[in-house]
């Protein structure tokens, strides 16, 4: 059906919409704005990354430093920040007074709310982010009115009618703030907004836990299931398939509650349902292929954390430590199978794999020096030597 005068005029900027089956465009003239719902604003801009920025691991502890939230694409519902900003008196004037820098208003500084990528060729995203942190301006910013709705708004903001919207209003890999602040939102009913809140909430639980499992993430402690004493490498792999393969499922079905509970929310018929059954350019959409990925690879990585967790512990003190050490802890903490174990990770001999994959592995993860976390390895008789 095409648009007449009348509806075209409550689209945004008269946009002319074809695309959008009738009820999804009537939700445009009938619906309010997401900025009803919420302050939605642009993050901050140091004007100077490299003097301003820092990883967290990268910090002077005895700084001023404080949680800055900079990659969202690709991370919906929860990942914890990786960066630091300075927030010295110094850089705070620098921020305030530099005429390419930029500050939010000061009543959105550490406000617990939600933050979204500007620039994604994937489709819109957005993630949880805690009191305490600031957000930079390709990560902005959507505060709830209500602090009640964070939750409802988290969900619906990650579910595949969310992210069809927001393509449709603006089809480029650009997110402007003016783009979010259009979106049509229903006024739920209890039940709708419990049932929406309770499941967004459940998958920022699992990716919580599973943030915790990343050793780049300020929350890693160590590998998972290896916090106990000498235990079995083999069983520990074995639970791990078990509980990441639950986690998949699990995640699976929250996804197909969440939307079925926006399309309901919407008033949407099965018709409408049908067309975005293939949309795949939502943070649902790319949650459910992060934890497809983590099925197919998390042994590789896990082996990779392992030797670098390893590494950590025979260096804590200062010394280095090299293939001789790795073999004699790997032994000692999982038993004389350990060292054949985490071969059959790594897919390699253990000597070749520290000599030709682990540095390339370790540059993978971290980046290009000096953004490298340090782990030291050496050993003289086996002829190499890495420091990152």
């Amino acid at each position: 059906q095409q648009l007449g005068s009348e509806e075209s005029a409550s689209l945004p900027d008269q946009a002319f919409l074809n695309e959008l089956p009738l009820r999804m465009r009537q939700a445009f003239a009938a619906l309010p704005p997401l900025k009803d719902w919420a302050r939605v604003a642009l993050g901050m801009k140091t004007s100077d990354n490299k003097r301003f920025l820092r990883y967290w691991w990268q910090a002077d502890p005895g700084g001023d430093w404080v949680p800055y939230e900079k990659q969202t694409s690709g991370f919906p519902f929860y990942r914890r920040a990786r960066f630091v900003v300075d927030w010295s008196p110094e850089a705070q004037e620098h921020y305030r007074t530099h005429y390419s820098a930029q500050l939010p208003n000061k009543s959105l500084w550490f406000q617990e709310g939600i933050t979204f990528g500007m620039l994604s060729s994937r489709g819109f995203s957005a993630k949880y982010l805690p009191p305490g942190h600031m957000a930079d301006m390709a990560a902005n910013l959507v505060i709830p009115n209500r602090p009640r709705d964070l939750w409802f708004l988290l969900g619906v903001l990650n579910s595949r009618l969310a992210g069809y919207f927001l393509e449709a209003i603006n089809p480029s890999v650009n997110f402007q703030v003016r783009d979010v602040q259009r979106l049509p939102l229903p006024s739920p009913t209890p039940e709708e907004h419990r049932l929406i809140s309770l499941v967004t909430r459940l998958l920022v639980a699992v990716e919580r836990i599973r943030d915790q499992w990343d050793p780049t993430s300020p929350d890693y402690r160590q590998p998972p299931l290896t916090e106990s004493g000498k235990q079995d490498l083999a069983a520990i792999c074995q639970q791990l398939d078990t509980i990441i393969a639950g986690f998949y499922r699990g995640v699976l079905i929250l996804i197909e509650i969440l939307d079925l509970c926006v399309y309901r929310l919407y008033g949407l018929s099965e018709t409408d349902r049908s067309l975005l059954d293939n949309y795949a350019n939502a943070g649902v959409c790319r949650l459910a292929e992060s934890w497809q990925k983590a099925v197919l690879q998390w042994r590789r990585d896990f082996g990779h954390d392992l030797v670098n967790y390893a590494f950590t512990e025979l260096t804590s003190s200062g010394q280095g430590a090299g293939y001789g050490d790795l073999c004699r802890w790997l032994s000692s903490t999982f038993g004389p199978e350990g060292i054949k174990t985490m071969e059959e990770l790594v897919q390699s001999n253990l000597a070749e794999y520290l000599q030709k994959k682990f540095y390339p592995q370790h540059e993978r993860r971290w980046g290009r020096a000096p953004r490298l976390r340090p782990c030291l390895l050496e050993d003289g008789t086996m002829g190499f030597a890495l420091l990152a």
